[in-house]
C-alpha cells in the first residue's frame, strides 16, 4: 500500500506506523505482564 508522494511525506507516515506499532507492543506486553503478575499472585 505505497502511495507515491514526495520522500518527507513517506518519511513521516513511516515514523507514524512506527510510533502507532511500538505504543500497541508496550501496551501488549503490559497487559500480558500485568494478567502475568496476577496469576502468579
Amino acid at each position: 500500500m505505497c502511495i507515491p508522494g514526495p520522500g518527507q511525506m513517506s518519511v513521516s507516515r513511516g515514523l507514524t506506523v512506527g510510533v502507532s506499532v511500538v505504543m500497541v507492543v508496550l501496551v501488549a506486553v503490559a497487559g500480558v505482564a500485568g494478567v502475568t503478575e496476577n496469576t502468579l499472585v
